[in-house]
C-alpha cells in the first residue's frame, strides 16, 4: 500500500491508478494482480461456460423429473389374469380395453394368460372376440398399481 504524501496528483488518472493499486491484491495461484471486485470476471472464459452449461443441465434434469412424476402420478398399473370365455381365450391372445370416451387399447397376454398395462385411472370395458362370439368384462384403473383378474362373460 502506498501512503498519501499530501501532494495532489498531477492529473486525475494518476490518482485513480493509485487507488486501484491500493485496492488490488495478488492472486495466490497465478501471482498476477487481481482486482478484488472483479474476482468472477477474472475466471477463465471456459470456466464460466462450464458453470452455465452445468446450470442448464441441472435445470433440464429437474424439469424432466417433474414431468416424469406428473405423468406417473396420473397413470396406474393394472395387472392380472384373464379367465372365462368358455376355454376360447388362449395364452398369447389379445383383448381390447375400451374407455368411456371411445379410446381403444389392444393388450396381448403372456404365456400364462397374464397381462400388465399402465393406463390412466378410469373404468374400462374389456372385449374379446373369437369365432364371431363376443365376451366382455369391466376393469377399473387407479393411480396406484392394482391386481384385477378379468372374468370374461358371453354377450
Amino acid at each position: 500500500m502506498s501512503s498519501y504524501s499530501g501532494e495532489k496528483p498531477s492529473n486525475i488518472s494518476e490518482g485513480i491508478e493509485e487507488e486501484k493499486m491500493e485496492a488490488s491484491e495478488y492472486s495466490g495461484k497465478t501471482g498476477k494482480r487481481v482486482d478484488s471486485c472483479q474476482g468472477w470476471l477474472n475466471q477463465p472464459r471456459t470456466h464460466r461456460k462450464g458453470i452455465a452449461s452445468l446450470r442448464g443441465a441441472l435445470i433440464s434434469f429437474i424439469t424432466c423429473l417433474f414431468i416424469l412424476i406428473a405423468v406417473t402420478a396420473e397413470a396406474g398399473m393394472v395387472y392380472g389374469r384373464v379367465y372365462g370365455a368358455d376355454g376360447a381365450f388362449k395364452t398369447g391372445d389379445t383383448f381390447l380395453l375400451i374407455k368411456k370416451d371411445g379410446g381403444v387399447i389392444k393388450v396381448k397376454t403372456d404365456d400364462s394368460r397374464g397381462y400388465s398395462i399402465i393406463i390412466a385411472p378410469g373404468i374400462y370395458m374389456v372385449q374379446f372376440r373369437k369365432d364371431g362370439t363376443l365376451w366382455e368384462a369391466w376393469i377399473r384403473s387407479f393411480s396406484s398399481p392394482v391386481r384385477q383378474d378379468i372374468h370374461l362373460k358371453k354377450k
